[in-house]
């Protein structure tokens, strides 16, 4: 964001966005005293002795699949790589939502636009509908076609599943095509033999909050399965006798191992869905409907073959801005990859795939609308020796209105010790135009309060708004350099980056069409385009310090400076400490970001920006593990927005012609929970 001052609307004044009122600098203060106590208690422990000790509190690290075709230790991966762990899940303090596990990376933006429908974004450029972030369950996509964004609450799996998230930051469409422009979420599963038998779930707390689940998993012989099952409601923060959803989950995992090197497997997944949705300056809906899966794998010797349908009916009920569209839509999806070592330390892996998306809904014109993409794709993984690694990585897609797009990234990895590493890489991604920036057919009336035009005469507006099959894919451009390092009981990781976004598809504003002849209304019209390009360059510091076994501790600061883009924060920060001692489990954490300018949204006016303060949110959990006759239950209390700090996190709506992001305002959950394992 450049360093400009707007006009606030409310007074008239020029505000300057770097300047922090006083209720900013309180949430300030918090954030730093969070982020003191989670780093103090160990400040007396040496950290310039690097014992066997020391590193063991570190050497659980996992290897992680998402970052290039091998698995590699995070540190060591081509591109910075997050990591939530499946303990991290089971103590986040407050965490209901699958977002509100990922808040504490750094380098990610989540905006909570309403109660149980959230945004996430990573370094920056986030809005109400991004679609610039892949997210996966298990390396499948779970993106909407129609917009080529994710309902969270749709993805068919339960916290209590999850082995592990991995958050890559940075262009990775070299690996996975479109939509990896900021980066990708990986959701990651438990394996049937991981979970070798079941878990129930029950939690229960304010609004109206509850969540349930069931889960059992189990390998016997070559045969593995799993079943799981979720339900969940919750009430608004801003009228907890209102529902904010009401979803139920099923889902389903069969393989068999017809050898040491050779699987075969089966999974499907079922969502019911009812929850309320944000769709920034388009209004709030009431999403009914149903999203599901199908899914095949199989694996032998370095080679993968994957098929998947993705199947959604949903329907958006009570749209504030038009009448109750449907998104019906079906994903079918092909890969195959093969991996060859060429010579010691060498590994080549190519790949290609094939991906058709129709769609059908009353916003679009009468026929069944389509997308055909292909891609061919490979990687070079050479490590001439312990300390350096070289990744190359490059993929040809193919959209059937856009043509093609080549992504290249490249990343050296140097450990100057096993503990101390350096990375510099580039790369480039894209996204494709959704099906409704392609094919939108919309016309929206909507009442005229005044606040533009006369009214008499002009009682309501009439707004076209048209997709176009002309545009251009977005492109981005980025350059990171990054440090992990390992100090005693210290673990560290720095990064440094610049990006630069071209393209960028926007709906243009709207032109006047019709206005005296068309009394009582006044016509518009507005299509989507290419407009513009956004630069940005930031940084991401962390640290996580185990203090003692039992004792730790984390805090990260993320800087991110974006032009032309101003619902980007600038500063954010996270801060947290853990315990665990076998029993007894605690869990406490903060989050702070700072404050935002948003786009009032104004129909046939300028931009008119109007800022969301900044905040800081304080989250707890403690839970207990029972021993003896009691083996398996667990119990605990979790707390979000422990201090009750009502904010917002994006743009409410003004009036019916200031529309702004339609946020709600976020307030405090509570809830107490108990789980069995048996």
């Amino acid at each position: 964001m450049r360093n400009r001052s707007f006009r606030d609307q409310d007074t008239g004044v020029q505000i300057n966005p770097l300047k922090s009122t006083k209720m900013e600098r309180v949430n300030m203060k918090i954030i730093k005293l969070a982020l003191g106590l989670s780093i103090l208690p160990g400040c007396a422990a040496p950290l310039s002795a690097q014992t066997a000790d020391d590193i063991s509190f570190f050497e659980e690290e996992a290897r992680v699949i998402t970052a290039s075709r091998q698995a590699v230790p995070a540190r060591k991966a081509p591109a910075s790589v997050y990591v939530i762990t499946s303990e991290d899940i089971e103590t986040a303090g407050g965490a209901v939502r699958l977002w509100d596990l990922i808040k504490n990376v750094p380098g990610v933006d989540v905006i909570e636009s309403r109660s149980f429908y959230g945004n996430v974004s990573i370094r920056g450029l986030n809005e109400p509908l991004n679609n610039r972030t892949l997210v996966m369950l298990d390396g499948k996509t779970v993106l909407h076609p129609f917009y080529g964004i994710v309902n969270w609450e749709d993805i068919p799996v339960s916290m209590s599943e999850i082995d592990r998230i991995e958050i890559v930051a940075g262009p990775v469409s070299a690996l996975y095509g479109a939509n990896a422009i900021q980066g990708v979420i990986n959701i990651i599963t438990k394996k049937p033999e991981q979970l070798g038998g079941g878990t129930i779930t029950y939690s229960a707390g304010s609004r109206d909050t509850f969540l349930g689940s069931a889960l059992y998993g189990t390998k016997k012989g070559n045969l593995a399965y799993k079943i799981g099952a979720d339900q969940r409601r919750a009430n608004r923060f801003e009228d907890p006798d209102k529902p904010a959803e009401r979803v139920g989950k099923v889902h389903a995992l069969v393989s068999y191992d017809y050898g040491p090197e050779t699987t075969a497997s089966f999974s499907g997944g079922y969502s019911d869905t009812n929850y309320i949705v944000s769709l920034g300056p388009a209004g709030t809906g009431n999403v009914d409907g149903y999203t599901s899966y199908l899914r095949t794998d199989f694996t032998r010797s370095g080679a993968k073959a994957r098929f998947f349908w993705n199947r959604d009916r949903l329907d958006v009920r009570d749209f504030t801005a038009f009448n109750d569209p449907n998104m019906y839509s079906d994903s079918y999806d092909f890969n195959l990859e093969k991996s060859v070592d060429l010579f010691p330390g060498d590994i080549l892996t190519l790949g290609g795939g094939y991906t058709r998306n129709t769609i059908n809904s009353r916003v679009f014109s009468p026929e069944r609308n389509k997308q055909e993409l292909w891609a061919l794709s490979m990687e070079n993984k050479w490590e001439p020796s312990d300390a350096w690694a070289f990744v190359a990585s490059a993929r040809l897609d193919h959209h059937s209105l856009t043509g093609y797009a080549f992504s290249p990234r490249a990343g050296t990895v140097y450990s100057l010790t096993p503990s101390q590493t350096f990375r510099l890489s580039a790369g480039t991604a894209f996204r494709n135009p959704s099906l409704v920036e392609n094919y939108l057919a919309l016309i929206q009336t909507l009442p005229n309060d005044g606040a533009q035009l006369p009214n008499p005469p002009f009682t309501t507006i009439e707004s076209t708004l048209l997709g176009s099959r002309k545009l251009d894919t977005e492109k981005i451009y980025s350059l990171e350099a990054a440090h992990n390092g390992i100090f005693g009981k210290l673990k560290t990781t720095t990064a440094v980056y610049t990006y630069l976004l071209k393209d960028i598809v926007k709906m243009s504003d709207s032109r006047t069409t019709c206005t005296v002849a068309c009394i009582p209304a006044v016509k518009t019209e507005a299509v989507f385009t290419n407009q513009g390009s956004a630069r940005g360059w930031g940084a991401e510091t962390g640290a996580e310090l185990a203090m003692t076994r039992r004792l730790r501790s984390f805090a990260n600061y993320t800087f991110l400076s974006v032009q032309n883009y101003s619902n980007s924060p600038k500063h954010k920060a996270n801060g947290g400490i853990k315990y665990a001692d076998g029993r007894l489990t605690a869990d406490f954490w903060a989050n702070w970001v700072y404050k935002t300018f948003w786009n009032l949204n104004s129909p046939g006016a300028e931009e008119l920006l109007k800022r969301v303060g900044s905040y800081a949110v304080l989250n707890a959990r403690t839970g207990y593990r029972f021993k003896g006759k009691l083996e398996g239950l667990q119990a605990g209390f979790s707390a979000f927005n422990l201090l009750n700090d009502r904010h917002y996190e994006t743009l409410p709506g003004e009036s019916s012609s200031q529309p702004g992001q339609n946020g709600e305002i976020i307030g405090a959950r509570y809830a107490a929970d108990v789980s069995y394992r048996f």
